[in-house]
């Protein structure tokens, strides 16, 4: 049941991680528990951490500050997802998204240097699954060849129709970094959903009725 394979992916990420007995209570959705199990494992050797997002981001947009990654930040915020990161590697950013898909999955995505990459997962029981790989992999448990074939069995393809507009969580992410900043930051003040042309032309500013998940 895909309950126990959640649950089994949990143990299985913290027994890799080295930690003993079971983990502590965690929360009661999915993706609660998931976050739960980040926090609480942050600690470890070769543990996966969530990444600490700016508290507001608006003043460093507004004044066009670089110094810190003030948009991405701030489309993470309103793409409703929790970010996290592999020990590590550099600019590669998991997206899980808090949201349940028809099926009722958590999918997971990654940024890499701010684009899309090409690590994806259905679940979060894929990802555990993958992370526990990973771990097991950096502490000489694993080959590369046996790391890579988890993965081919871990990862999938996301490209249905929930991909395809603002019921996904990765479709706001990158329209918000692709968007101009003036178009995003005029759509955002009037409430609206800051859209980008498919062919990379000027954008304009579509007047919906907001710029939110729309499920």
């Amino acid at each position: 049941m895909p309950e126990q394979a959640f649950l089994k992916g949990i143990q299985a990420y913290w027994d890799a991680l080295g930690q003993p007995g079971k983990p502590p209570e965690l929360g009661d959705s999915r993706i609660d528990a998931f976050v739960d199990l980040l926090h609480v494992t942050a600690s470890a050797e070769h543990g996966f951490n969530l990444l600490e997002l700016i508290d507001s981001s608006y003043a460093g947009i507004a004044v066009g500050d670089d110094s810190r990654p003030w948009r991405l930040h701030w489309a993470i915020q309103v793409g409703e997802v929790e970010p996290f990161v592999a020990p590590g590697v550099e600019g590669l950013i998991f997206l899980s998204d808090t949201i349940a898909d028809p099926e009722g999955k958590h999918r997971v995505y990654t940024l890499q240097d701010g684009v899309r990459g090409d690590l994806e997962f259905a679940d979060l029981t894929g990802v555990l699954q993958w992370m526990t790989a990973q771990v097991r992999h950096a502490k000489g448990e694993l080959d590369a060849a046996e790391l890579q074939q988890i993965q081919s069995d871990a990862t999938a393809l996301l490209d249905d129709e929930w991909e395809k507009g603002p019921t996904s969580a990765l479709y706001i992410v990158e329209e918000l970094l692709d968007t101009p900043l003036f178009e995003a930051w005029d759509a955002i003040s009037r409430g609206q959903w800051p859209l980008v042309e498919s062919d990379g032309s000027s954008p304009a500013v579509e007047r919906e009725d907001g710029w939110q998940r729309r499920l």
